[in-house]
């Protein structure tokens, strides 16, 4: 299947429909359940195999809501007992290129595609400066994360990745990395990634790894093909400018999901 000739399906399994920028962990948060019991629930099947990501689902997609399972807690009589709720989820970025030198233009802000986790989990989203050194990690940056009521610093590891802990339900912020002169930012949406087998989930791995500069239309244009041959002939791909299966599974693994 290519991308241009045929979208994706809605997978029905329930009567929870996905919206905009929702994904598995932030519906779980947002019911009150684990993730885990929702992405591995029988009548979820026919969705997670289809999607394979929790953290990428398609706008429409619906799901259904497995029963809540009561928590049961010994305690102790004639005492206060506190009792803790996790609200947190993680969101993880993995940083491609390098930092610009001094005096150098900073690149132009953009929106990324990011998923999110949950506390344990692993979502994930590419942030890169389009530049020369366009594959290589960008080990060792400090990084912050803003977000509205807050923010959360990190450092980016070997591979260039940096996690944040970060309240669910957070939708967008502003990534910035480095420090001093060379600090550069962009804005990055969270938990709107739409699966690969979309055009425009082609279109956003495209744009988060610094192929394509347009806006993400869900529209198999021009420059999302000149951006597909681009990727293509870096990763030694038949230079086709289409999505076959090859081009869709190392998009997908650049890309981290």
């Amino acid at each position: 299947m290519s991308a241009q000739s045929q979208a994706p399906e809605e997978v029905v399994c329930g009567d929870r429909t996905v919206g905009d920028g929702e994904c598995i962990y932030s519906i779980a948060a947002d019911e009150g359940h684990k993730w885990e019991n929702v992405w591995d629930a029988p009548e979820n099947a026919d969705l997670k195999a289809a999607r394979r990501n929790p953290g990428a689902l398609l706008p429409g997609d619906a799901l259904t809501l497995p029963d809540k399972r009561p928590k049961q807690a010994e305690v102790s009589t004639g005492q206060s007992h506190t009792f803790k709720f996790g609200k947190s989820t993680t969101i993880e970025f993995r940083l491609l290129g390098r930092m610009p030198d001094a005096g150098e233009d900073e690149p132009d802000d953009h929106a990324d595609h990011g998923q999110c986790g949950d506390h344990d989990g692993d979502g994930g989203t590419q942030a890169q400066k389009e530049d020369d050194g366009r594959n290589e990690a960008m080990a060792d940056t400090p990084c912050k994360l803003e977000y509205e009521g807050g923010s959360a610093d990190g450092t980016t590891d070997g591979d260039g990745v940096v996690k944040f802990k970060i309240p669910v339900g957070i939708k967008e912020g502003t990534l910035k990395v480095g420090e001093g002169e060379q600090a550069w930012e962009m804005k990055v949406t969270i938990g709107g990634l739409n699966p690969v087998e979309s055009i425009s989930g082609v279109q956003q791995r495209l744009s988060n790894l610094g192929y394509l500069r347009n806006k993400v239309s869900g529209e198999f244009d021009e420059f999302t093909r000149a951006a597909l041959r681009h990727f293509q002939t870096d990763n030694s791909l038949d230079i086709s400018g289409k999505v076959d299966d090859a081009t869709r599974d190392k998009l997908n693994s650049a890309h981290g999901g």
